[in-house]
Parts: structure tokens; C-alpha cells; sequence
């Protein structure tokens, strides 16, 4: 699921894409591909939760440590960090 605390933030699930505003929640079916991504000079804030989590915690802790690390290395290490938890990037 996904919760827009803050912003305006596009939201694809599944062939759907919309514009979602703070307060609200958009629950993805299991297996759908879903994405997120900012269309505005705004900043956004979203919550996301999985249930049952099956390590995607894992999967934001090592992002939020690739933000911090060299920019030399983000490319390669982002998709080593894809690879390891299945993850692909969603482009329009």
C-alpha cells in the first residue's frame, strides 16, 4: 500500500497511472507492477507498507544507504541492490 502524507505523487498500479494527493491510499494487488514518481517541482512524502513484508525493509535500508554513499558507484550498486530483492525500474 501506498499513503501520500505530503505533495502530489503519480502512482502506476498495474495499466493504471493517476495523480494521487496527501491523505490518500492506494493498495496494490500482490504481483502487479507498480511505481511512483514525483511530476511536479513539489516535494513528496509517501508510506509505504508491505504486508507481509518478505524483507522489502531491507530493500529501502540498502537505497537509503546507497543515497548517502559515492556517486561514482550509485548506478552499479543501485542495480546490484534491483537484482538482489527482483526489483526493476517502471519508465513511462
Amino acid at each position: 500500500m501506498l499513503y501520500v502524507v505530503a505533495g502530489s505523487a503519480t502512482i502506476l498500479v498495474g495499466e493504471e497511472r493517476k495523480a494521487y494527493r496527501a491523505s490518500a491510499a492506494v493498495v496494490v494487488p500482490r504481483m502487479t507492477v507498480h511505481g511512483y514518481w514525483n511530476d511536479s517541482d513539489e516535494p513528496i512524502k509517501l508510506l509505504i507498507t508491505f504486508c507481509p513484508a518478505l524483507d522489502h525493509d531491507q530493500f529501502f535500508k540498502g537505497l537509503a544507504e546507497l543515497k548517502r554513499g559515492p556517486r561514482e558507484t550509485y548506478a552499479e550498486n543501485l542495480a546490484n541492490l534491483r537484482r538482489r530483492f527482483g526489483s526493476v525500474s517502471v519508465t513511462e
